[in-house]
Order: structure tokens, then C-alpha cells, then sequence
């Protein structure tokens, strides 16, 4: 376990080697090898193909950068400021791979990666919830992941577009900005599913019955 993860912070490194100095989509494993100064098999042994390298490399920077046990209502400003500064220093990167062929499959991956951040979120606020009221807030588990989707939809289009737009806010001036679109949405969301009767009410377009 030891020496494959060598050989794949081998291969990240080599990798970011190469973007410095062309097009990701022109890059080969062939020439990533040669770099790495591994062969063919030992590529294919840790990984299926370039996309799949550039996926666990960015799935492991993220989850380094969060960890399961923060993600909290009290703590999640933090762990953002965290994520774009380290989006901040690997931006050559991530750009160069937004700009390739590898950019729709990455993109996905890092959705994913997103929204199972979120439902960590997601579930620690019900708790702080449940708390607050000594009542169990009861979601079926349809509720709950449109609750995960809409946020993390939310929260990553956010980063992105942030992201894509060359980062000109600041980190603390995004956060702030983001804390105050969301500011106590998610409990209000809750109290709003209890209500259960008042859900189709509540959808645009539909009409109550007479």
C-alpha cells in the first residue's frame, strides 16, 4: 500500500510537470511514464487511465482538506476558506483541466465528491436541530436528498463560477457572502417538511385543490 501510494504522488507530479509545459490532451501515458520514471504496467496497475489519475488526485487533495469529523453548521466557514485557498494553489491545474477533454468527467467527480460533503453537513445540522428543539426532525429519505442536492448544487455552482471567473472576491468577502444567502435557510427548509400538508402548496405552478 506503501509503494502504490509513492507511485501515484509519482505520477500527480509528474503530471502537473507536463500541464506546466503543454496542453493536458496532448499529454500521453507514455510521456507521463517517462516522467515518472515508472513503466506502462505500473500505470495501469494504480490507474485506468489519465482521467482517472487527475480524479484521485484532486478526490485526495479535497479530502485532505476536509475531514469527516468538521464538517459542521460551526465550522463550515472555516473548512471554505480552507478549500479556496487550496483551489487557489492548484488553479494552474484545475484550469488547465476544466480547458481539456478531461474537464465533464472531472467536473462530475468533483460533484460527487461535493455532495458527500454536504450530506455529512447536511446530517450534523439536523442534529444541531434536533437539538435545539428536543424533538426528532423525521425526513424520508427522498426529502433529504433534494435538501443534499439543492445545497450542494448551490455551494459548488457557487465555487465554480467563482472559480471560473479568476477569483477576483476574496476568499473572506465569498464566505461572507455565502453565509448571508444561506443564513439559517437549511433550519427554515426543515421546519417547512414537518408541515407536511403545506408541501404541495408550496410548489410553484400548483394549485390548491377547492
Amino acid at each position: 500500500a506503501i509503494m502504490a501510494r509513492y507511485t501515484q504522488q509519482l505520477l500527480s507530479s509528474a503530471i502537473k510537470e507536463l500541464i506546466k509545459e503543454k496542453p493536458l490532451d496532448e499529454i500521453t501515458v507514455q510521456e507521463l511514464v517517462d516522467r515518472a520514471n515508472v513503466n506502462r504496467k505500473t500505470f495501469y496497475y494504480n490507474f485506468h487511465s489519465i482521467s482517472d489519475l487527475l480524479n484521485w488526485m484532486y478526490t485526495e487533495g479535497f479530502r485532505a482538506e476536509v475531514s469527516a469529523a468538521q464538517i459542521a453548521p460551526d465550522t463550515w466557514k472555516q473548512l471554505f476558506l480552507d478549500t479556496m485557498d487550496y483551489v487557489r494553489g492548484e488553479a494552474v491545474y484545475l484550469r488547465a483541466i476544466y480547458d481539456s477533454g478531461y474537464g465533464p468527467s472531472f467536473r462530475l467527480c468533483m460533484k460527487k465528491l461535493f455532495e458527500r460533503a454536504m450530506a455529512r453537513f447536511v446530517r450534523s445540522a439536523i442534529s444541531v436541530f434536533d437539538a435545539r428543539r428536543e424533538v426528532s426532525l423525521s425526513l424520508t429519505p427522498r426529502q433529504l436528498q433534494y435538501v443534499v442536492q439543492y445545497y450542494t448544487m448551490a455551494f459548488f455552482g457557487m465555487l465554480e463560477a467563482w472559480f471560473l471567473g479568476d477569483m477576483t472576491d476574496s476568499n473572506d468577502e465569498f464566505v461572507y457572502m455565502l453565509s448571508k444567502l444561506s443564513q439559517n435557510n437549511m433550519y427554515q427548509t426543515f421546519e417547512a417538511l414537518e408541515k407536511a400538508d403545506k408541501i404541495s402548496a408550496d410548489i410553484p405552478g400548483h394549485m390548491p385543490e377547492n
